[in-house]
């Protein structure tokens, strides 16, 4: 619901036209979402306090949010271990499928792997939360 507010806004209020595939752009936010949510259960499989996965989350979130998904420095530049963040970074591949959406003109056939690594990433972070998940014991 937050996805599609944001969207209505930036087509609404700023008169962003989506110019590219609308289906990509929503398989992408869904993805997106997805990732996000995988990611927040890894962490609570792993942490013990709501407190403290809210604030891991929140670190753990923003930082690769602004230094390896591209918005301050090209993702062509990033080099090292930045460029295997940038990789895992589920926001550096929403950021192509928004800007493919938006700006671009891309089609779903063009952002389908960006919305797979999406998919793939929330999959491979709910396999390592069910892995690293204690049993409770009754």
């Amino acid at each position: 619901v937050a996805f599609l507010a944001l969207v209505a806004s930036a087509v609404g209020w700023f008169g962003a036209p989506i110019n590219g595939s609308h289906l990509a752009l929503l398989a992408g936010g869904l993805a997106y979402v997805f990732a996000s949510t995988a990611f927040g259960v890894l962490l609570s499989s792993v942490l013990r306090s709501q407190t403290a996965v809210m604030a891991a989350a929140a670190i753990l979130t923003l930082i690769p949010a602004v230094n390896f998904s591209g918005f301050l420095y090209p993702a062509s530049e990033i080099e090292g271990a930045g460029r295997l963040i940038h990789a895992i970074f589920p926001g550096a591949w929403f950021q192509q499928v928004s800007l493919g959406a938006f700006v671009k003109a891309r089609s779903l056939a063009d952002l389908a792997p960006a919305i797979a690594v999406l998919a793939v990433l929330g999959l491979v972070q709910l396999a390592a939360a069910r892995v690293l998940l204690k049993k409770q014991e009754a």
